[in-house]
């Protein structure tokens, strides 16, 4: 079973119609019935699927990878003490620090990348303390990131391959890309709408994030 399947194994455990789920991610239903109907391998919008799910309830990483099961185990998940997994689900006023204005493959230029910049937050489940969102502004990487939608950031998370990633360049460039591997010395990259490939060098490297989630206008709220 791949993705679409998965998806489609999660909706129906949580009594969903394709309607319920594209209203609570912001994905078309349409798309979520060609994703589940053809049982896709990956899509743009699996992210923001996934963040559809509630993780006490859905595996996340049972939808991502298909590894383990549908359903969490929670007489294991019971008997871990970690602050980090306590933290996982505690739901976080994330706050929006600035505006992101998409260029062509995925480059970007930060209009504003304050915390407090008085762009109000989004309300979402995060382990990590020091997560924030980007609003994106921009055509260029549509249909996976919309024009208005907003990305999560999840700085002190270890990028997975097959997810998207913002990266951040020595030269001052920034990007989101598809992670295609991580080695000691380099990270493959692909564009998220096309098939250019990349090789980067740890030494270009500013900075490496994974981007949590995808999210519809929806989910932003004033401070």
């Amino acid at each position: 079973m791949q993705l679409g399947g998965r998806i489609k194994e999660a909706r129906e455990h949580m009594k969903w119609s394709a309607v319920d789920l594209a209203q609570k991610s912001g994905v078309a239903n349409t798309t979520i019935g060609a994703l589940e109907n053809r049982d896709s391998r990956r899509s743009e919008f699996a992210e923001a699927l996934i963040a559809a799910f509630p993780p006490a309830t859905i595996s996340h990483e049972y939808l991502r990878t298909g590894r383990g099961t549908l359903v969490p185990d929670q007489s294991h998940r019971a008997m871990e003490s970690t602050t980090e997994y306590r933290a996982s689900r505690i739901s976080k006023r994330v706050p929006v620090i600035g505006t992101a204005r998409m260029g062509e493959d995925g480059y970007y230029d930060e209009i504003s990348s304050e915390v407090g910049a008085g762009d109000g937050h989004i309300e979402i489940q995060t382990a990590d303390p020091n997560a924030y969102c980007l609003r994106v502004r921009g055509s260029s990487m549509h249909p996976a990131i919309r024009d208005g939608w907003y990305v999560l950031i999840e700085p002190n998370s270890t990028p997975t391959a097959g997810e998207y990633v913002l990266i951040k360049m020595l030269d001052g460039q920034r990007m989101v890309k598809e992670l295609l591997f991580e080695r000691s010395d380099s990270i493959g990259i692909t564009s998220v709408n096309g098939d250019q490939r990349r090789t980067i060098y740890r030494d270009e490297l500013d900075a490496i994030q994974a981007v949590g989630a995808v999210l519809s206008p929806s989910k932003w709220q004033p401070d």
